[in-house]
């Protein structure tokens, strides 16, 4: 008996005992069905637009577009009805675990259509890695081996069903962050020795006990489930030490990484009816997400915003990817975090200020993280800069007066002029309080210059004062010229910001310099572009970092020197920012606490990357799925 049977025989008010399965899950054409559909999304998925659009309440919206011919023979029909209208179960993407916030999905004209419940999802991805498991190059010994060490672990007379770990993997949830974190690393060290990387023997820690029902009956099931995906990774790990050295392992790297997905990860399944599907197929997902952004960004680059933004690559045949600019905002600078990775350059453009990138089947990459900054217009970059300096030049020249006695001897109304001066710093403030902007990200742009520049109205009041202190003759216990200077160089201090945000505008205008290897006869070379996002410029190329490049020896000594400053410069950045987002900031990584607000940003077949055997392994998969697939 299969742990669903059981578990659905323990649980007598299940939905599936009341509504009966949509399908059969032990059929092998579903399995087949449901593994062909997830690994070959870039096969029958044409293609794939996600837009992402900044809201008002600080997140982003993420529309995304699929354009898909469904294979007749690959068709999942949903519990079939006595109408003949059924509804096929699509798989048209990953999300990361957790709940969709202002889900939204349309086909065709604009009908909404439902998404699958996970009493249902679950076994679509349960099917495809038992598929996968079964078409393993000797996995007769592997059901051995697990068989085994569930034996040692559940000591009763259990046998190991694969079916089981797969659906503790899928249902496991997201706030067992740590549970989903320590799989995935330990199926990256598989993969790393299994194409012959070094793995540290370090002990990886065992499955925390996970949340279940309350009855003991449900425990009992649960508590088969974590046996059973501990005896799994084991049965893994010593399985690779017995795979020939010239042996396939296509199907074993295929598993792994769909296994590793699906611990953080679930396939997103649309319900489309039939007469839908039958031709080209338009479908739109939309919903809300959060942006990542540290604390160091926020306050110490007050003038711009610093953001960081993950996208899907490798689900379709052709990807593309549209970021829009927020109303009084610009993207002035795109940079691609190569996470460790060598790769070549992927084509982008600017035009009215979106951002397009496109990126294909060829590129083999899995995900494309981007690093955005944005600054506020021009106008309002003149206009911030033009109050912080008006302050600056009046503490200057308080500081002047109040240094010369002449001068303020001669001032006549001694009391009218500064009440007046004064009067007129607060209109100034009101009027700075007035002019606000109305989006969230927007008013994160502005809200730190406003900040600086009400310090400034505050110093040059403070200033104005110790003037007018000064003029009348009155006696305080700190000497006015003393003020004075103090207040200046606060002013200097609080303008200096707001300066930056102009010279960082002209710096993203100009040109940021681009560089990318490309090979010349023999050698790897580096190739400088100046590129700029505050104007259309047609198609770019975005600026790389972070990238692995394992090849120093072929490379030119301009070339290597231009790497190393480069990565010498980004570690001394990083260091520090992680000191103050650690110590000062107490800034955890949002990504790590909070992965429901992030579905978009995570992305499958990730386990390889920054191991430089991403390529390797996507086309282990694509090579698995063109075998496999009729």
């Amino acid at each position: 008996m299969s742990g669903t049977e059981r578990h659905n025989d323990q649980i007598h008010t299940s939905p599936r005992k009341m509504l009966g399965d949509p399908w059969d899950c032990r059929d092998d054409m579903f399995r087949w069905k449901c593994a062909m559909l997830l690994l070959g999304q870039d096969t029958w998925i044409e293609r794939r637009v996600e837009t992402v659009t900044f809201t008002e309440q600080g997140t982003t919206r993420r529309n995304i577009g699929f354009d898909f011919l469904l294979p007749k023979t690959m068709r999942i029909a949903w519990r079939d009805t006595d109408t003949g209208n059924g509804l096929i179960a699509v798989p048209l993407t990953f999300l990361g675990k957790g709940d969709l916030i202002h889900a939204d999905v349309t086909v065709g004209g604009g009908d909404p259509v439902p998404l699958l419940r996970l009493d249902d999802n679950k076994d679509i991805a349960a099917a495809a890695l038992d598929y996968c498991f079964d078409a393993i190059e000797g996995y007769e010994r592997l059901q051995e081996l697990c068989g085994t060490v569930f034996q040692q672990l559940h000591g009763g007379n259990e046998s190991f069903h694969a079916r089981d770990a797969h659906l503790g993997i899928v249902c496991t949830p997201v706030d067992l962050k740590e549970v989903n974190k320590d799989r995935f690393q330990r199926i990256r060290n598989v993969l790393k020795r299994l194409n012959g990387q070094h793995v540290d023997d370090v002990p990886s820690p065992e499955d925390s006990p996970q949340v279940g029902d309350s009855n003991g009956a449900s425990d009992g099931y649960y508590q088969v489930q974590r046996q059973s995906i501990q005896a799994l990774l084991r049965g893994l790990d010593q399985f690779v030490d017995e795979i020939p050295a010239q042996g396939s392992t296509d199907a074993l790297t295929t598993y792994l990484l769909l296994l590793s997905s699906l611990c953080e990860n679930y396939a997103c399944v649309v319900l489309i009816p039939e007469e839908q599907v039958g031709s080209r197929c338009l479908v739109k997902l939309s919903f809300d997400s959060s942006y990542q952004e540290s604390d160091w960004d926020r306050y110490m680059l007050s003038s711009s915003e610093q953001l960081d933004l993950s996208f899907q690559t490798d689900a379709a045949q052709s990807t593309h990817i549209e970021i829009n600019p927020i109303g009084d905002s610009s993207i002035a600078l795109v940079e691609w975090d190569l996470r460790g990775e060598r790769r070549k350059r992927i084509r982008s453009s600017v035009a009215a200020g979106r951002v397009h990138i496109s990126a294909g089947k060829r590129d083999l990459l899995p995900a494309l993280h981007l690093h955005l900054t944005l600054l506020n217009k021009l106008p309002t970059i003149l206009a911030n800069c033009a109050w912080s300096l008006l302050l600056l030049v009046g503490c200057g020249t308080n500081t002047f007066i109040i240094g010369n006695l002449e001068i303020t001897k001669s001032i006549g109304d001694k009391i009218g002029s500064v009440t007046d001066i004064l009067a007129l710093l607060f209109t100034l403030w009101v009027a700075r309080r007035i002019n606000s902007f109305n989006h969230s990200v927007s008013q994160d742009l502005t809200r730190y210059p406003n900040v600086l520049i009400s310090a400034n109205l505050l110093i040059a009041s403070v200033s104005c004062l110790s003037l007018g202190v000064t003029a009348m003759g009155i006696q305080l216990p700190v000497p006015t010229q003393a003020v004075a200077v103090i207040c200046a160089a606060l002013s200097l201090l609080v303008s200096l910001p707001v300066f930056h945000s102009f010279f960082v505008w002209r710096r993203c205008r100009k040109g940021v310099p681009a560089y990318h290897l490309d090979t010349d006869e023999g050698n790897v070379v580096m190739e400088e572009h100046r590129v700029t996002f505050l104007r259309d410029s047609g198609t770019v190329s975005l600026p790389q970092y972070n990238g692995g490049y394992s090849d120093q020896d072929a490379m030119e000594d301009r070339t290597r020197k231009i790497i190393a400053d480069d990565g010498c410069r980004r570690t001394w950045k990083k260091g520090i920012r992680d000191f103050f987002n650690r110590h000062v900031f107490h800034d955890h990584d949002s990504v790590e606490e909070n992965p429901s607000l992030y579905p978009a940003d995570r992305s499958p077949y990730l386990v390889m990357e920054g191991t430089g055997l991403s390529k390797s392994s996507l086309d282990a998969k694509a090579r698995f799925v063109a075998v496999h697939w009729n």
